[in-house]
């Protein structure tokens, strides 16, 4: 698990990961970088990877820490 941000967001799209799955865990996020869709549940939903929340995301919100798996 990493932090993420904006070097990590780079690196994800340039190995060709066209999504992220984002998990919300109440006191922080998880991100789970995708070639395909998948099927989602209440806690959790596709983001394409170049959406501009990512950026966001990727940039820091403050006081919650996101996470990438990889």
């Amino acid at each position: 698990m990493r932090d993420f941000g904006p070097s990590i967001l780079t690196d994800l799209r340039d190995q060709g990961y066209r999504h992220i799955l984002y998990y919300d865990m109440e006191y922080f996020g998880l991100l789970v970088p995708l070639r395909e869709i998948c099927e989602t549940n209440e806690a959790s939903y596709i983001v394409p990877i170049n959406d501009e929340l990512l950026v966001e995301m990727a940039g820091g919100i403050d006081e919650f820490s996101i996470y990438v798996l990889s």
